[in-house]
Order: C-alpha cells, then structure tokens, then sequence
C-alpha cells in the first residue's frame, strides 16, 4: 500500500519494475558502490562543470515545493550564494564524489560518459552517439523528435513533463523550478572570483587532472 502521498515501498517499486517490458531507463543521483555496477545494464553518465553544477543546484534546491521539504523534514532556505556553497555545496562535495566514483568505469563498454557542454554544442550528434550506445534504431521521424524534445526551448514550454516528482501525489518543484538557463558558462559568469576560486581548491583537494580537465570542459574522453 503506498502512502498518502503516493510513495511505496522498495518492494512495490521493485515490483512495478519487474513487470514492465521493452527497454527501461531510470534517472539516479547514486554511483557505484551504492549504485550496484551490473554488466548487464547501461549506464548514461552526464557530467558538468563545478560552477555550472553550483549555480544550477542553488537555484534548484530555491524552488523545492514546501509541501515536498515538509514531508521529507528537510530545508533549502539558502540566503544567498555564500550560505549555499559553505554550508552545503562545498563541504558535501557532491559533485566530485559523483565523478570520482564514475570516472575509473568510463571506458567500460556498458558505460557512456557525456559532458553537458558537448550535449550542447553538438546535440544531433549526441543523440545518435546515445542511439547507437543503447542499440535503438531509429527512424527520421523519431530521431527528429527526440532532437526537438531534448532542445532547451521544448523543454521549458513543456517543463512540468520532465519535472522530479511526477508520480508523487505533492509537487517536488514550484514551476520555473525545473529548467531555468540550459546555457554552458553560466556558473562561471555568475560565481565571483573568489566563489569560483573555493570552488577550484575543493576540486584540487584530490588531485586527479584529467577527471578535472573533463569534468569542467568536456571533449575527448582520456
């Protein structure tokens, strides 16, 4: 029996799993080790650049609905950038932790690693490049329109269909919540120097520079 608010258990979950057919795909914050790593299943890996992933993340947690907080008992009241990046950002390393977990299996052959900057500047080829790694043939007409669904102007007229929390009975996300920007750089133009330079030593505190050079600017994985 789900709640009140429409969440089950893991076994309901896992249940309603099971019994769809054709190819699945879920969305995930998780990464090996708590994301069991299976042979027999592929892994799309975004990645983004820290202070495009700060940004981003500050204006998102801002628009978590507060009925969705309250049933969760958690808080995002950030006043400002500071507050968000020393008492949250920074000291959870999110982000790095994420990539750090990833980056030993980014040339498994069940695993394709993307960089947002790369999605953006070449999304056509993109989205073959995911076709081809998941097997799908697709026809003219399906190809166009998962370009035209996947380009920033589809989907924020359309945001409440990507939105986090669509099969909840409470809103996750207060609308413009969802999809604000879609641009590449804007952390970096936004976050001031000294931001930006917190940033930096965080993602130094393990050194790893090839991980760094990708994880801020994309290209040719190493």
């Amino acid at each position: 029996m789900r709640d009140r608010q429409g969440y089950g258990t893991q076994e309901q979950d896992l249940a309603e799993y099971a019994a769809r057919s054709g190819v699945r795909a879920f969305k995930t914050h998780f990464a090996p080790p708590l994301l069991p790593f299976r042979k027999d299943v592929k892994y799309l890996v975004p990645m983004r650049s820290a202070a495009d992933c700060a940004l981003s993340m500050y204006h998102f947690l801002g628009k978590h609905a507060p009925e969705f907080c309250a049933y969760w008992g958690v808080s995002f009241d950030f006043n400002d950038l500071d507050q968000f990046l020393d008492g949250f950002y920074l000291p959870s390393r999110s982000w790095w932790r994420h990539y750090k977990a990833w980056w030993p299996l980014r040339h498994e052959p069940n695993v394709l690693m993307l960089h947002f900057r790369d999605l953006k500047e070449d999304l056509e080829g993109s989205i073959d490049r995911i076709a081809k790694f998941l097997g799908v043939e697709q026809t003219p007409e399906q190809r166009a329109l998962a370009i035209e669904h996947c380009t920033f102007a589809w989907m924020k007229a359309n945001e409440t269909k990507v939105e986090s929390g669509l099969h909840s009975r409470i809103r996750a996300i207060l609308p413009g919540g969802m999809v604000r920007e879609g641009a590449c750089g804007s952390g970096e133009r936004a976050l001031s120097a000294e931001q930006l330079a917190r940033i930096e030593a965080v993602s130094r505190l393990e050194p790893s520079p090839e991980l760094h050079e990708y994880s801020n600017n994309g290209g040719p994985l190493p």
